[in-house]
């Protein structure tokens, strides 16, 4: 093993803890990107933009992948809002900041 597997190694240890493992056989290319992308994931870079710092921070609804406006046809009833990972109605305005299942969208 040469420094620089045992350096990942540590890192990997650190960021997401000794229990970490990859169910599936994998290569060691994919294992890799697999770690990478899991610690990208769970502790965003310093590339983040200060807006999307602030909104993981302060969790909305609305800053949601699982958010979805749902306008009704004309006259139905009046628009809302919905979380698609719950399948609940929402305020999309509430902050959430215990939401487990919170994950930033991306602005185009």
């Amino acid at each position: 093993m040469d420094k620089y597997e045992k350096a990942f190694g540590e890192l990997q240890d650190h960021f997401l803890g000794k229990d970490f493992y990859i169910a599936d056989p994998v290569s060691g290319e994919r294992a890799v990107k697999i770690i990478t992308d899991t610690i990208k994931s769970t502790y965003p870079g310093a590339g983040e933009s200060p807006v999307d710092k602030w909104r993981r921070k302060h969790k909305k609804c609305k800053w949601c992948i699982y958010h979805r406006h749902v306008a009704p046809p004309f006259g139905c009833c009046p628009p809302f809002c919905e979380c698609t990972a719950k399948d609940k109605i929402i305020n999309g305005d509430i902050p959430r900041p215990f939401c487990r299942l919170f994950a930033l969208k991306k602005e185009e």
